[in-house]
């Protein structure tokens, strides 16, 4: 026997077994664990669901009766303990489980085996453990030597090989006039993929680099594919994987589409590496909003390995861990939402589904010395102006009235004092729910996280990527897929919020400031007497802290603020696109043309040097001043396009699709561009994003970036439109009538 300390670098399943990665002094060592996952059943015919797993050579041992408790009403039942042998039997199970619904009741049957076996250990991913093994690597003894309440630990550098693959031109180019590119340690090696040796001289260079994280641009779309595909048919060693009882790689191409929020989302199938990190850049939803450290983070608090957590929805990492707080608590899981909204009457649903509460920007009339309000043309523009937030508002009311699927309307406190306002629906007084348990840590470790990002990079990309969890925690509460999920408690928040948002107005008006504008969870605020300052804001924000319970801090101060106008009412500003100076000389903004991902980047740059200019001004009337100006300098902008001194690069759309290529019937744009795609035999789903070039005097109006040649003639009609509106956005507001 001997005994190995270090990081715990990666954890997945392998049939009936557990394999480990551990970090060590050493370099990376390899262990191995069997590992029986547990379910739970009751039901009419829990004999046959036995029989079937019988059948299946899928039980361990004879099945025992035990006693749990429900979720939602608490009640302990008898329920039968079944030890699976073979958990590559879960996965029939999963596909099965609408089946056996009707006839038992079946818990802990979705959880995924890594974290759960992970979970049953009180570890968690890049943890600092200890390992008794033997000298077949199996696990004797292993024991978690560090804490997830150590914030430090999420800061350390961890001493890994990096490398990173791409493709030369762009990746759905044809992969045989492409060439793969694999960078490390400041170097490029390139490799030509026609090349019949191509395998033996990557792998000669992959294997002196040793990488421990490689990062992909489209790896687990085309690269990974391509690779594990040749590897199989020239019967190629396969040295990407350091995990050499691995078997044979399913080779996946087709991703899939869902519809999430009002978008049509495309997750491409996944290539984790065994062994490796493999993090896809293209793929990542978190890798774009923190990076690696984020995915560290989120790897660290849900239990799920740094490749699942890159790759999963933030939803999906929530449902773990809301669903460990149920096991901590002794509760039976279930499969799937099994909590029904309660039926309401006309009124009632008008009372309890009104959402968030938003006070949309006002246009004054009225002059009140020494900051007169001036009435423009199109949208509001306001001077002396602050924005302040709640901090982190839904998941904190969430916490903080315990609202939580199963706390909410509960059968046990029909006479409970605590109540949501407006539908009086009574919040359980005996329990602490799921959800605020669940989310009250990870509130603690942000704002922790949130004192240390100003001089820590690492810090502020963790609270980022715990930012976004939280933002899912809300939405979670009303999806009708999640598991946790209940519309009462989801309407609770919102009530809760209205009233705080509410109480916070009624406190700045009696300070003598005028509400400009507020949505949700934050306000935009003027004072009609005085100049606003940073101390006296703040003084604002800690009594409203006080009586609210909620953090409300100053976001910034503005020398001046526009909010846009409707496109179906000029005369009426929008809440959700705006921009302002702030005092230290710098723009922000929400919704312009800047923000947009369609928009191709000259316009975008284009627009950034309007704003640049107008932030020269401290004032309205110093803007009006740039007048001539801002002309000049749009007209340049005209003059480069109209002279085609523009790279295409620059001048290229992008666009997600709605359906799949073929489904396309009119000539739109997404039909000519993915009709070129497809005769290249590059075949797009719903949620893919095209990247195009409008051209002139061409058999097709739009050519995909794949096919530019550099030499067509860009429309020059069409960017000049599209220039003049991103022109237009930033300057038309301070028109005067």
């Amino acid at each position: 026997m001997k005994t190995y300390t270090g990081i715990l670098f990666d954890c997945y399943a392998v049939e009936e077994k557990i394999h480990l990665w551990l970090l060590t002094k050493q370099g990376m060592q390899f262990f191995h664990e069997p590992f029986f996952p547990i379910l739970y059943v009751y039901g009419k015919q829990v004999a046959s669901f036995v029989k079937w797993l019988e059948k299946e050579n899928a039980l361990k041992e004879n099945p025992r009766i035990v006693k749990k408790r429900l979720f939602y009403s608490q009640k302990e039942i008898k329920v039968w303990q079944l030890v699976i042998l073979r958990p590559s039997v879960l996965a029939k199970l999963k596909r099965r489980l609408f089946a056996w619904q009707d006839k038992v009741q079946i818990f802990h049957a979705d959880f995924e085996l890594a974290p759960m076996y992970l979970e049953s250990k009180q570890l968690y991913p890049l943890a600092n453990i200890e390992i008794q093994a033997n000298m077949r690597h199996e696990i004797l003894q292993i024991q978690c030597l560090s804490s997830l309440s150590n914030i430090a630990e999420s800061l350390q550098e961890i001493p890994l090989k990096y490398a990173k693959l791409f493709l030369e031109k762009p990746a759905r180019t044809n992969l045989f006039q492409n060439t793969l590119c694999l960078e490390a340690d400041g170097s490029l090696q390139k490799f030509s993929l026609q090349n019949k040796h191509f395998l033996a001289e990557f792998f000669t260079a992959f294997e002196q680099i040793q990488p421990d994280c490689i990062f992909t641009e489209y790896g687990d779309q085309i690269i990974f594919p391509y690779l594990f595909s040749r590897i199989q048919k020239e019967n190629f060693r396969n040295f990407l994987d350091r995990d050499v009882l691995r078997g044979s790689r399913r080779i996946l191409t087709q991703g899939k589409s869902f519809f999430s929020y009002g978008n049509i989302i495309y997750r491409a199938p996944a290539y984790p590496l065994f062994g490796r990190w493999h993090i896809d850049i293209k793929n990542s939803f978190l890798y774009h909003y923190g990076g690696l450290t984020g995915i560290l983070e989120i790897a660290r608090i849900s239990g799920f390995s740094v490749q699942r957590a890159a790759r999963a929805s933030t939803g999906l990492a929530l449902t773990w861990m809301q669903s460990k707080t149920a096991l901590k608590k002794g509760y039976l899981v279930p499969w799937q939402k099994s909590a029904l909204e309660k039926p309401k009457s006309a009124l009632e649903l008008l009372q309890a589904d009104k959402g968030s509460l938003v006070f949309d920007p006002e246009i004054r009339k009225d002059v009140l010395p020494p900051h007169p309000k001036k009435l423009f043309r199109s949208g509001g523009i306001f001077e002396n102006a602050a924005q302040i937030d709640f901090s982190q508002m839904y998941p904190s009311i969430m916490v903080l009235y315990n609202i939580s699927p199963e706390t909410v309307n509960c059968s046990c406190c029909p006479q409970s004092q605590h109540r949501v306002p407006e539908t009086n629906t009574p919040i359980c007084q005996k329990r602490t729910g799921i959800v605020p348990e669940t989310l009250a840590p990870i509130l603690k470790r942000r704002e922790q996280l949130k004192q240390l990002s100003k001089d820590n990079h690492k810090a502020k990309e963790c609270q980022d990527a715990l930012k976004m969890l939280l933002v899912t925690s809300f939405g979670y509460l009303g999806y009708r897929n999640a598991k946790f999920g209940r519309l009462e408690s989801h309407e609770a928040v919102t009530a809760y919020g209205r009233e705080i948002l509410l109480t916070a107005k009624e406190i700045c008006e009696k300070q003598n400031y005028y509400v400009i504008h507020g949505i949700t969870d934050c306000l935009f605020l003027q004072h009609n007497k005085e100049k606003i300052t940073t101390e006296k804001i703040q003084n604002l924000c800690e009594e409203i802290s006080r009586t609210t319970k909620i953090t409300m801090s100053l976001d910034c101060l503005y020398s001046w603020v526009v909010f846009l106008p409707s496109k179906q009412n000029s005369k009426k500003a929008t809440a959700n696109r705006y921009f302002g100076r702030l005092e230290n000389g710098t723009i922000k903004l929400r919704g312009l043309f800047l923000r947009r991902k369609d928009i191709p980047p000259f316009i975008k740059k284009c627009q950034q040097e309007y704003l640049d200019l107008l932030s020269t001004a401290s004032t309205v009337q110093e803007v009006l001043s740039l007048k001539n100006e801002i002309f000049r300098l749009w007209k340049s902008h005209e003059e480069t396009l109209q002279q085609y001194k523009v790279p295409w690069q620059e001048l290229l759309f992008r666009k997600s699709l709605t359906k799949d290529a073929s489904d396309y019937k009119t000539n739109g744009i997404s039909k000519i561009v993915t009709q070129q795609l497809s005769k290249e035999r590059v075949h797009l789903q719903a949620g893919q994003k095209i990247r195009y070039l409008l051209v002139d005097k061409m058999r097709y109006s739009a050519i995909p970036e794949e096919k530019v040649s550099g030499k067509e003639r860009y429309a020059v009609k069409e960017y000049q439109k599209l220039l003049e509106k991103a022109f237009l956005e930033v300057w038309l507001p301070f028109e005067p009538d």
